[in-house]
């Protein structure tokens, strides 16, 4: 957690005064901390984790020179060595989350099908010459080989540490971690990157609605994003509708621009059970419901 004492500490070494802001946001994780400056059109965040500071600030100066529509960096840095912080603009717009409740199915059918077309623009805008993690810099934080031996390394690791936990569906996550190895020979065919957002739900769109219409107007929260095959980027929105059957209208949104792999079905269950995998290995006690979900997706696809 971020210390309120030294987040005030920065705000006034940065502003040279104290000045009330407002939070916004979302606290559940108890990641990171978001507030809306005074001049109502820029955001601060501060984060619990350096990495994932380190993966905005690099995607944000990535997306500087593309005709998106996705925060604009302002300023950023480490303050007493500790406080890793970000400054950008506040795009308008509704976050998507905040209505999904309320629009009736083919309101919601039309929005899945405009985010897939939405997020292959993304992608085809965003080709990248490198894959994997990076860091502020836009550098790899290590130098894997290939991409395969990046993707083997990171989702072995995370499905070890579930298993290491022992909880009570371990068969389960025995068997979906055997299936995913089955799988990785499917990785060996990517041989193209983009930026990838890593974490696209309805928490993390904007939108404008007039009406019955609804309308896509950016992509936030760029902290778990970088380089990577354009096609495990449609495994979150995928996995949050698992169960609905809508979610094939996202998918054939993603294909109005952009044609799936040949390898697509293979690569698309080896990114799912992975990502089952990972949320499992953290998400027990601190989101009871996600584990739930994906324990459950995990179990239709093993």
């Amino acid at each position: 957690m971020i210390s309120c004492e030294l987040l005030q500490k920065f705000i006034v070494s940065y502003f040279n005064n104290e000045m009330s802001m407002t939070f916004i946001g979302h606290k559940e994780l108890e990641r990171n901390d978001v507030y809306l400056l005074p001049n109502d059109h820029q955001v601060l965040k501060v984060y619990s984790k350096r990495k994932c500071w380190a993966a905005e600030v690099a995607s944000l100066k990535f997306l500087q020179m593309k005709d998106l529509c996705t925060p604009t960096l302002v300023d950023y840095g480490v303050f007493e060595g500790d406080l890793c912080w970000l400054i950008m603009s506040k795009l308008e717009g509704m976050v998507l989350s905040e209505i999904v409740d309320q629009i009736t199915s083919n309101q919601y059918k039309k929005v899945l099908y405009e985010m897939g077309c939405a997020l292959s623009n993304f992608h085809n805008l965003c080709r990248a010459n490198q894959f994997g993690v990076w860091d502020e810099n836009m550098d790899k934080v290590k130098n894997w080989l290939t991409f395969a031996e990046f993707e083997i390394d990171k989702n072995r690791t995370s499905g070890n540490r579930l298993l290491a936990q022992n909880f009570d569906e371990n068969n389960l996550f025995k068997a979906g971690y055997s299936k995913m190895v089955s799988l990785e020979d499917s990785l060996t065919s990517v041989s193209s990157f983009s930026l990838c957002h890593n974490d696209l739900s309805d928490r993390n769109v904007l939108i404008e609605q007039s009406g019955d219409d609804i309308k896509i107007v950016g992509f936030i929260d760029f902290e778990l994003s970088y380089p990577s095959d354009a096609e495990s980027d449609l495994t979150k929105m995928v996995l949050k509708n698992y169960f609905n059957r809508d979610i094939d209208c996202f998918i054939s949104g993603y294909q109005k621009q952009s044609k799936l792999s040949d390898h697509f079905e293979d690569k698309h269950k080896y990114y799912l059970i992975s990502l089952c995998l990972e949320i499992c290995s953290w998400a027990h006690g601190k989101a009871h419901d996600f584990y739930q979900q994906a324990v459950a997706v995990l179990a239709q696809l093993v």
